[in-house]
C-alpha cells in the first residue's frame, strides 16, 4: 500500500463557514443549545481578535500625550459603519495617495490574517470544546466518575478533565484513574461520544519518560475499514511483520519484539485469514524463512502453502515429534554459533552481518494439539522451544478458539509475549488471554482484533484480507530460496518418512551449513 497523502487545506479559503454550519446543524451528538453555546464562545474570541487593531488605536490615541512633541505620528483613524460602528480598517486623516495605499494594503493583509485565524480556531476551538463537552457527558453516562469528600454536604462527582485536544488525540488528567481503568469502558465511551476511541496511555515526555497524572487518548471520527486487501499493505523489511491497520496507520512489529505469538477468537472471527496473510507476508519478505504448520484438522487451511514456499505441514504426533527433534537440534547448533560470535542472541548476530533464517512453528487449534495427555514428550519439546527458542530465532505461533488452561498449558501460554484476540463471547476467555474483557465488546466484523504487545499495551487493529487464490498468485511470483538445508531436512522427515536418514543428516550437521548463512 502506498502511504496515504495528507490533505493540505488552504487556510486562506473560508472553509470555516462550512465547518461551522455542519457543526451547528449537522452534528447530532449534542443538543442544539450546547452547539450554539460553543459557537458563541468561539465567535466572541474571534471578535476580540478581529477588533484588536481598533483597541490598539484607542489605546495609542488615549496615551498620545506621552509622546514627545517633536516626534511625528502617522495619523490614521478607523472607518465607521453607519457613522458610529467602528471596523478595523483605517483611513488617513490627511488625504494622500501614499497614506491611502498603505491603509488598503493593511486592510487586505488583515482580512487574510483573519481568514487564517478563523480556519485554525474552527479546527482547534470547535473540536476542542466539542470533545471536552461530550467527554464530560460520556463520563457521567458510563459511570467513569469518583466521589470526593471535599464538600461532605454535597454529592460531588469528579472525572478526568480534558486539558488539551489535538486532531488525533486528547489529554485528560488522571484523577485517580489509570489508562487500564478507562480502557475497560472504551466501548461504552465510544458509543456515548459518537466517535471511536483508540489507544490510551500515560503521556510521554520528550526523553521517553511519562507524566504521572496525564493520560493521552487517541480518537477518530470514522471507524477502521472492514476490508483491507493485502495488496494495499506496504512491504516491510526482512525481520518485521505487519499485523493490521490502526487509526495511526499500519502497525508492525519486529520478530525480536514479537517473540512468540498467541491467537485466539471464536469461529468466524477471522483467525484463519489473519494467519494466512501473516504467513504470506513472512514468505514474501524473507525467502529463507522456514514455517512448520502443525494442523490436526487434516491440513485443510494451510497445506496448500507446502507447494508455494518453505512451508511444511504436519498432521499427526509422529511427524510432529520428528520435526520438533530436528528443530531442537537446529537450536543447539545455532546457539553454538551465537556463542562463537560472542553474542547474546541471534538478533545480535544479524547486526554483525550474519543472517540465519527465522523458524516459525504454527500450531493451529491448540485445544486439539494439547488435548492428548499421552503426548507429554511432544509437549515438553514445545515447552522448551517456548522458553529458549527466541535466542535462536525460533518463534511459536499458537492459535486457539478458547484460551483456557486446557487449550494452552500455562507454562507455554505465559511465553506468548504478543497476543492477538478476535471477538469472543465469554468474558473469562478475554480476561485470561489479555487481562481485560474488551474482546467481548469488539464489533462483530471479521478481522477486527485487539493486539497486546510485549509492553502490555492494547491496540485495536483490522487485519488485511487475502484469499487462497490471491496467496497462490502472490507466492508464485516469489523465488523461494531452494538451497535451505533445514528445509530439505524437514521435508525429508515429513514426506519421505525416513527417520534414519533425517537423524543421520542431522548428525552430519546439515541443518546449519555454510549455504544457510547470508551476508547482510
Amino acid at each position: 500500500m502506498s502511504e496515504q497523502k495528507k490533505k493540505r487545506v488552504n487556510l486562506l479559503v473560508p472553509v470555516f463557514i462550512i465547518k461551522l454550519l455542519k457543526f451547528l446543524f449537522g452534528y447530532k451528538a449534542m443538543r442544539f443549545y450546547d452547539r450554539f453555546r460553543i459557537l458563541k464562545s468561539l465567535l466572541l474570541r474571534w471578535t476580540l481578535f478581529f477588533y484588536s487593531p481598533v483597541l490598539m488605536w484607542v489605546f495609542v490615541n488615549s496615551t498620545k500625550f506621552l509622546w514627545a512633541e517633536n516626534k511625528e505620528i502617522i495619523k490614521i483613524m478607523p472607518c465607521f459603519i453607519s457613522g458610529f460602528i467602528p471596523i478595523p480598517f483605517f483611513k488617513p486623516v490627511m488625504e494622500s495617495n501614499s497614506g491611502l495605499f498603505l491603509c488598503v494594503l493593511l486592510g487586505i493583509a488583515w482580512v487574510m490574517v483573519n481568514l487564517v485565524v478563523l480556519n485554525v480556531m474552527t479546527d482547534k476551538g470547535v473540536v476542542s470544546l466539542r470533545i471536552e463537552d461530550i467527554w464530560r457527558k460520556a463520563c457521567l453516562h458510563t459511570g467513569l466518575t469518583c466521589q470526593t469528600n471535599l464538600e461532605p454536604e454535597k454529592d460531588v462527582k469528579e472525572f478526568p478533565d480534558v486539558v488539551s485536544v489535538n486532531p488525533r488525540s486528547f489529554i485528560v488528567t488522571a484523577k485517580g484513574f489509570t489508562p487500564e481503568k478507562i480502557q475497560e469502558k472504551r466501548a461504552e465511551l465510544s458509543a456515548s461520544m459518537n466517535l471511536f476511541l483508540g489507544d490510551m496511555g500515560y503521556l510521554k515526555k520528550q526523553d521517553g519518560s511519562t507524566y504521572a497524572n496525564l493520560i493521552e487518548i487517541k480518537y477518530s471520527w470514522s471507524d477502521l475499514p472492514a476490508n483491507i486487501p493485502l495488496s494495499r499493505v506496504p512491504i516491510v523489511p526482512r525481520g518485521k511483520v505487519i499485523f493490521g491497520l490502526s487509526t495511526d496507520g499500519f502497525y508492525s512489529l519486529s520478530l525480536e519484539e514479537m517473540v512468540h505469538l498467541g491467537v485466539s477468537g471464536e469461529t468466524g472471527s477471522g483467525k484463519s485469514v489473519f494467519l494466512r496473510q501473516l504467513i504470506t507476508q513472512i514468505l514474501v519478505t524473507d525467502r529463507q524463512a522456514v514455517i512448520i504448520g502443525i494442523d490436526f484438522k487434516g491440513g485443510v487451511e494451510f497445506f496448500f502453502f507446502s507447494q508455494l514456499g518453505n512451508f511444511v505441514c504436519v498432521d499427526d504426533f509422529e511427524k510432529t515429534g520428528k520435526v520438533l527433534e530436528i528443530v531442537l537440534n537446529e537450536y543447539a547448533k545455532r546457539l553454538q554459533i551465537v556463542r562463537q560470535n560472542d553474542c547474546d542472541s541471534l538478533y545480535q548476530l544479524r547486526h554483525r552481518g550474519l543472517y540465519l533464517s527465522p523458524i516459525f512453528i504454527l500450531i493451529d487449534e491448540g485445544a486439539e494439539f494439547f488435548g492428548d495427555k499421552t503426548q507429554s514428550r511432544v509437549y515438553e519439546m514445545v515447552g522448551k522451544i517456548a522458553r529458549l527458542g527466541r535466542f535462536a530465532g525460533i518463534h511459536l505461533i499458537i492459535s486457539t478458539q478458547r484460551a483456557d488452561v486446557e487449550a494452552i498449558p500455562q507454562q507455554i501460554r505465559s511465553m506468548l509475549v504478543t497476543r492477538v484476540i478476535f471477538k469472543v463471547s465469554q468474558k473469562e476467555d478475554s480476561i485470561m488471554f489479555i487481562g481485560t474483557a474488551e474482546a467481548t465488546k469488539l464489533r462483530k466484523l471479521p478481522g477486527r482484533f485487539y493486539l497486546k504487545d510485549s509492553e502490555g499495551k492494547l491496540k485495536q487493529l483490522q487485519a488485511p484480507y487475502v484469499s487462497k487464490a490471491e496467496v497462490k498468485e502472490i507466492l508464485s511470483k516469489v523465488n523461494t530460496e531452494q538451497n535451505n538445508g533445514l528445509m530439505k531436512l524437514l521435508r525429508s522427515a515429513v514426506y519421505e518418512h525416513s527417520e534414519s536418514t533425517a537423524l543421520r543428516r542431522t548428525a552430519c550437521g546439515e541443518a546449519v551449513c555454510a549455504s544457510d548463512f547470508v551476508q547482510v
